[in-house]
């Protein structure tokens, strides 16, 4: 067959109107799975941030530990209870500094950079929901 020869095939009313039905709902399946495709990545990465936010906490606790324990002097099991009052206001400091603990910039440039992932990924989404209203219409106008 020539680049230039069609092949032509002739359906009747019925056949062309199921068969346009069949591809509107299709591309709303399909756009349905995209849409929840997205939904899945966008809580992929809320849930990598938690996690990296939590290893970087469990990163401080392990170094003020260590350096808890160099600072503490080794202590016989007799003199275990007046260190220990010594040890629960150390403790009380510690939660303070924690709690005053500023964010990184690291930290900072890492959070806008995935915020500005996620508005893109809403808008994505959003045409995404306009794609589905028009098929939707279309579908619609030809009786299904």
């Amino acid at each position: 067959m020539a680049k230039d020869e069609f092949l032509h095939v002739r359906l009747d009313q019925n056949q062309s109107y199921t068969g346009k039905k069949s591809i509107l709902t299709s591309q709303i399946g399909l756009l349905q799975s995209l849409m929840c495709i997205k939904k899945y990545s966008k809580l992929r990465k809320k849930e990598l941030k938690g996690k990296l936010k939590i290893r970087e906490i469990l990163k401080d606790i392990k170094e003020e530990l260590r350096d808890l324990k160099k600072e503490l002097p080794d202590v016989p099991k007799k003199e275990l209870k007046k260190v220990k009052k010594e040890v629960d206001g150390v403790e009380e400091e510690l939660e303070s500094k924690s709690e005053r603990r500023k964010k990184s910039k690291k930290e900072k440039e890492r959070e806008k950079r995935w915020g500005e992932e996620l508005e893109e990924e809403e808008s994505e989404e959003d045409q995404i929901e306009k794609e589905l209203a028009s098929i939707r219409e279309k579908l619609k106008e030809i009786g299904g």
